[in-house]
């Protein structure tokens, strides 16, 4: 990225609530040129400047006018550019109102048609079809299409501040695995090298068969094609190098990435995931896996570190139970906790056993869970009622309510003494209010939360009473 491509590029700031969570990057739409225009216009290359940043951002938007199709040459290879970070593609078909309803399906097929030619993933792209500026609606007929499919993308778009830690979590893992090709491609490149003659010729011919090269690392090391880089690139890069220089592969390298991506990676993810698992907790079980890996030391250490990780992702004060033990049929690699991996795994299939009896247990606590959460349900809806204007400044007191919830909630728990975990998450109910209409909101209805706090206080204790009964029987048959 030069400094001509770098006086070109500026920050845009947008007063749009959905920003203001992330980052925006609006790149300059490649037009419609003459191809021996290309290179010489813009002065640097724009569509590695593209790559540069697909690597880094969270989303990428590419936007479609419904009354201009055409993918230019320049833009085709910017879409290439992009390979590799499909996953992030979203494609917006705007302006689709300044077609009819027919029209808008022939766009909308030859868009599709054009974009399968371009993407080489055989997952067909998502597009949204919708128009975003402030003028009247040309087309009126697909009004209903153009809301729902913006509410999708603004919903996608609100999910990428939920999904950050997993994004950079997956490209970690993906540097992981190219580094460790890169690794194997230097080193065979090297032993094929001459010492004395012919370095130059042999040099040739190797990047010339590259591909051929790949493939036998592939046979050999059992790596998923998808792993391997781009061999035109490589090709490119590989023409100014010194093969001389490139070292000889390094086993002990190599272990430390496999170690990361067999265990660290997965403790990461799994304490990732937990996060999607709130409200949940007590039907949670956590097993450290393959703990015959490592020695008695380690393994307290890596225990150590998996509660440390746990303890700042669960939000219960009780301390969540480990399964420490081993699930594959080879040999230990390290025996001396063969006794503790037993008496482990007999405890967690212990556990197993017990869920068909537990089951009407926790049936019966999942719709406790329901009910309380439908009660402070209601008291929060009403109150956002309750506080909205009735004629103007509608839309600025429903920010302010949503920016206020977290008030709203301590304000709800002192008045009708609520325990705090019967409330919702109050950034994910943020999100949820965005789109509602406050006005729409009912009142409370005491009659309602009459017959919720019945069940609650009579009809669920003998709900309680009778199951534990049979539970008790079930033992003495036992």
């Amino acid at each position: 990225m030069n400094n001509y491509c770098l006086s070109y590029s500026f920050a845009e700031y947008l007063p749009q609530p959905i920003f203001s969570m992330f980052s925006w990057l609006n790149g300059n739409n490649p037009k419609q040129k003459d191809q021996d225009d290309l290179t010489i216009d813009r002065g640097y290359d724009f569509s590695g400047v593209l790559e540069w940043f697909a690597e880094r951002v969270d989303r990428i938007i590419l936007l479609f006018d419904a009354h201009k199709l055409d993918i230019s040459d320049e833009f085709k290879r910017c879409i290439e550019a992009l390979s590799g970070n499909e996953d992030k593609i979203r494609i917006v078909l705007n302006k689709s109102d300044m077609v009819d309803h027919q029209q808008l399906m022939r766009v909308y097929g030859a868009l599709m048609w054009s974009l399968g030619k371009v993407f080489k993933t055989p997952e067909v792209a998502r597009v949204y079809i919708s128009t975003f500026w402030d003028n009247p609606l040309h087309y009126d007929i697909n009004r209903r299409l153009f809301q729902d499919e913006k509410h999708d993308l603004f919903g996608d778009l609100q999910s990428l501040p939920r999904n950050a830690a997993l994004r950079k979590l997956n490209d970690l893992i993906k540097r992981a695995r190219l580094a460790k090709v890169h690794a194997y491609i230097i080193a065979e490149l090297r032993k094929q090298m001459p010492s004395m003659i012919g370095k130059e010729k042999k040099k040739k011919e190797l990047i010339q068969k590259l591909d051929k090269i790949f493939d036998q690392l592939q046979k050999e090391h059992n790596i998923s094609p998808g792993d391997f880089p781009d061999v035109n690139k490589m090709r490119e890069h590989l023409q100014n190098a010194d093969f001389q220089k490139f070292n000889a592969i390094k086993p002990r390298l190599l272990e430390v990435v496999d170690n990361m991506l067999a265990t660290d990676i997965g403790l990461i993810e799994d304490t990732t995931f937990l996060v999607f698992l709130n409200g949940n907790e007590d039907k949670i079980r956590i097993v450290l896996n393959k703990s015959d890996m490592v020695d008695h030391q380690q393994l307290m250490r890596v225990y150590g570190a998996l509660m440390w990780s746990l303890g700042k992702v669960f939000k219960t004060p009780e301390v969540a139970r480990v399964y420490i033990s081993t699930f594959w049929d080879n040999p230990l690699h390290y025996d001396i906790n063969r006794r503790l991996f037993q008496d482990e795994k007999h405890d967690l299939f212990g556990d197993l056993q017990s869920l068909p009896r537990n089951a009407a247990l926790r049936k019966l606590n999942d719709l406790i869970k329901r009910a309380r959460l439908a009660k402070v349900h209601a008291y929060i809806i009403a109150e956002l009622r309750k506080q909205m204007p009735s004629m103007i400044g509608k839309e600025k007191k429903k920010k302010e309510l949503i920016q206020k919830l977290d008030k709203i909630f301590d304000q709800l728990q002192k008045e009708h003494n609520i325990s705090p975990g019967d409330f919702p998450d109050v950034n994910k109910m943020r999100e949820h209010l965005q789109n509602a209409d406050f006005q729409k909101f009912n009142a409370i209805k005491p009659r309602l939360l009459e017959v919720v706090d019945n069940m609650l206080a009579t009809d669920i204790g003998l709900i309680e009473d009778t199951t534990f009964l049979v539970f008790l029987n079930g033992l003495q048959n036992a």
